[in-house]
């Protein structure tokens, strides 16, 4: 039986008839079984709910990754040339609830997975991508480190030297963004990837991996490498990288309400409440526009050997307001604290060697503007306890992300709650 916030979501969406399957953690593992022929233990690492259309899981069945995509009966079509297009990777279907199993290769929305799972495809593909070195085996199939079904699929890949190549297939715009990114800041301070080829056709794209350890993963005092690293980037001219719209944080604050009034209409009327707070913040007139990450967290820093710190997944670098990445890596620490990954003192022994780094770096994000732009991240964050299935209780998790939101709101309102 689903608890009932699953229930709920099921019963609002009777055009998704395959919800009900993918949101039941044990009729899925059963299921995923009889398809596989053996018992398996399912970890959920990403969902993707579009109402009305379609469900997506990335799903690790013991030691394989799977897509399980559920559609809408309104989107048959669609769901027919998913099978006839991906036929060779398709595990099993449920042709009544509509949906099916299969490997990444079945991403109709990737379809560069495919070329690097077939041998002769791969071997065409990285001879593109990879043209002027270094030197791989295209016999090696890429180890898979990260998928979000229909948006992002990383592999790596080693090299004939030892060294390894980092494999991304996203969508062809996304790919073009990110390689002109990693071509805009190359050579210059912070260390980011080197850019090894790119495919924009195909979405795919190799870049050079940098070893070591997140900052998210480091000891707490390594972190203040990465708010230097997080300095310098914001002090990098950016000229060729997109100005990023002033209302485009209030649009997304405003979807990311929309989206949680979507997964829990009981918190509806406070979400929309607070995107509006919020977007009032972040539409005054902040400091000056300069060369930004756009999606930081400390995830997105490696901590080398040295102990000096690189910039990775720079998909969204633009010329916006710098005190948008430290809120953006604020608002993450306070997620990881809220899902259980990381103790209170954790959070602000990170978070205050991130601010110490990056003051005595000279970065030039203003202090008055961060805490708008953490409570934007946060509310923006609520969904995510019910994208990556972390905690059993995702409800409670997404209710409590929305109340540090409103603290943070009402904090940089002059009101203490």
């Amino acid at each position: 039986m689903l608890p009932g916030a699953e229930q709920s979501l099921v019963d609002r969406d009777p055009d998704l008839p395959g919800l009900a399957l993918l949101l039941d953690r044990d009729r899925l593992t059963r299921w995923l079984g009889s398809l596989l022929g053996r018992p398996v233990t399912v970890r959920l690492h990403h969902l993707r709910y579009k109402p009305g259309t379609s469900c997506v899981l990335h799903v690790q069945a013991g030691d394989q990754a799977l897509l399980v995509a559920a559609t809408a009966r309104s989107e048959a079509a669609k769901h027919a040339k998913t099978l006839e297009r991906s036929a060779g990777s398709i595990i099993g279907t449920d042709p009544g609830r509509q949906v099916l199993v299969g490997t990444p290769a079945a991403d109709r929305d990737l379809p560069g997975v495919a070329l690097l799972t077939e041998p002769a495809q791969r071997d065409r593909l990285l001879g593109r991508l990879l043209r002027h070195g270094p030197v791989v085996d295209p016999a090696v199939e890429p180890v898979l480190l990260r998928y979000k079904p229909h948006r992002r699929w990383v592999g790596l890949l080693p090299s004939a030297t030892g060294e390894h190549v980092l494999l991304r297939v996203q969508r062809p715009a996304a790919t073009q963004a990110a390689a002109h990114a990693l071509t805009a800041l190359a050579g210059t301070a912070p260390r980011t990837p080197q850019l090894l080829g790119c495919h924009p056709r195909r979405g795919a794209l190799a870049a050079a991996y940098l070893p070591g350890t997140t900052a998210q993963e480091a000891p707490a005092e390594a972190v203040a490498a990465v708010g230097r690293a997080l300095a310098a980037l914001h002090h990098h001219p950016g000229r060729t990288l997109p100005q990023r719209r002033a209302d485009a944080d209030a649009e997304q604050v405003r979807a990311a309400a929309d989206q949680l009034a979507v997964l829990l209409p009981h918190l509806a009327e406070r979400a929309h409440h607070l995107a509006e707070q919020v977007a009032a913040l972040l539409t005054v007139a902040g400091g000056q526009p300069s060369c930004v990450h756009g999606d930081f967290s400390l995830d997105q820093a490696v901590i080398g050997p040295e102990g000096e710190a690189a910039l990775i997944d720079l998909d969204a670098a633009a010329v916006a307001d710098p005190a948008a990445d430290l809120g953006c890596a604020g608002a993450a620490l306070v997620r990881d604290r809220v899902l259980g990954a990381r103790t209170e003192a954790d959070q602000q022994r990170r978070l205050t060697a991130l601010h110490q780094g990056y003051t005595a770096a000279r970065g030039p994000a203003r202090t008055d503007r961060v805490r708008g732009h953490t409570a934007a991240h946060l509310l923006r964050l609520t969904a995510e306890p019910f994208r990556l299935g972390q905690v059993p209780d995702w409800p409670a998790a997404a209710a409590a992300l929305l109340t540090e939101a409103e603290h943070v709101a009402a904090e940089v309102g002059g009101v203490r709650t």
